[in-house]
């Protein structure tokens, strides 16, 4: 077990006093995996703008898009593997108000099912009900597989779709057969709010901060739930995530399909770098070259949804590489953000 992140000098992540220094965030958790060694360190305070509460290992982060591979995905490979789905399969197959018979499962995993990013209007003054009407006469904006647009539509349909082949809730089949099964003690969507929760930003309707509630509003207009917003994590549970995709599924999920998204089903992969981020300011990569896994978790949005945080991610992520990869790695970071 590595002693500290700030062993052999307070210099390492200066990057992270500076924005905390300077309003970028409010606080942050990193936390890092070689081998079987973890290390988890915090920074500043959950939600300083309510009170002076510190940051602490096992605080819980909305962790927004994060949701689209530890949820999305890895139901997917769960009712792959029961049989009630299959990848390559025709999305109208599964829902019949879905009228495109181009359009797959992989398609929505891929981000290239043709669906525009986003919502003009992010579903303001819709019901759930309202939605999927909505989204089921969506048109297409380019051919399914032909252009990889990085799509919330797409995730919601996803949503829709194993929400249809479930005999339960999408919440309770995440956490009986995707949460619990894999260790992850604090991974929910819907917490309980009397957990440690970074707040996320202001709300002008609520007249106050975000706080155990989604923060993404389609997420938020679902009733909380959905494929690709809603979860809340700690660093702790993002890391035992990782492990099991370093570890092909770990013997719970069809190791062929893990590689599948270690190579781009999910994540964004540079190199040998898979990764992902969230708008609410987290991000998590792994790199199995390096045996190195890594999860940076802030709630920048608490100081504003413009307030970027590029340049903090690509700083952690190379002082990280710098400290437990060799110089010498052919996978260099690169600065992705989908949002």
């Amino acid at each position: 077990m590595h002693k500290s992140f700030e062993e052999g000098g307070i210099q390492l992540f200066e990057s992270i006093h500076r924005a905390i220094h300077d309003k970028i965030i409010p606080g942050a958790v990193v936390a890092v995996e070689k081998g079987s060694d973890r290390t988890i360190e915090v920074f500043g305070k959950k939600h300083p703008r309510i009170n002076d509460e510190l940051m602490r290992r096992d605080t819980q982060f909305d962790i927004a898009s994060l949701t689209k591979v530890v949820a999305g995905l890895t139901i997917v490979f769960h009712l792959i593997e029961r049989g009630r789905l299959q990848l390559d399969q025709p999305v109208a197959e599964v829902l019949p108000d879905w009228t495109e018979p181009r359009v797959t499962i992989r398609h929505l995993l891929q981000h290239t099912s043709g669906l525009k990013a986003d919502h003009p209007a992010k579903y303001e003054g819709f019901n759930p009900e309202a939605i999927y009407k909505d989204l089921m006469q969506s048109p297409l904006q380019t051919t399914p597989g032909t252009e990889r647009v990085y799509s919330d539509l797409g995730m919601i349909l996803l949503y829709y779709v194993c929400s249809s082949v479930m005999d339960i809730s999408y919440e309770d089949y995440f956490i009986h057969h995707v949460a619990r099964p894999l260790g992850l003690k604090a991974t929910t969507f819907l917490p309980n709010r009397l957990e440690p929760i970074a707040a996320t930003e202001y709300d002008f309707v609520r007249g106050g901060y975000k706080h155990g509630i989604v923060h993404d509003e389609k997420a938020e207009r679902m009733g909380g739930v959905s494929a690709h917003a809603g979860l809340f994590s700690t660093a702790s549970d993002l890391l035992t995530f990782l492990s099991m995709i370093k570890n092909d599924g770990a013997k719970r999920f069809d190791a062929a399909l893990v590689r599948e998204a270690k190579a781009g089903l999910g994540f964004e992969v540079s190199g040998t770098t898979y990764r992902h981020t969230g708008f609410t300011g987290v991000h998590m990569w792994g790199d199995d070259s390096l045996d190195l896994r890594a999860v940076l978790l802030t709630n920048r949005v608490h100081f504003g949804r413009q307030v970027s945080i590029q340049s903090l991610r690509k700083q952690v992520d190379d002082a990280i590489k710098q400290k437990w990869a060799s110089a010498t790695s052919d996978s260099p970071t690169r600065n992705i953000d989908y949002e």
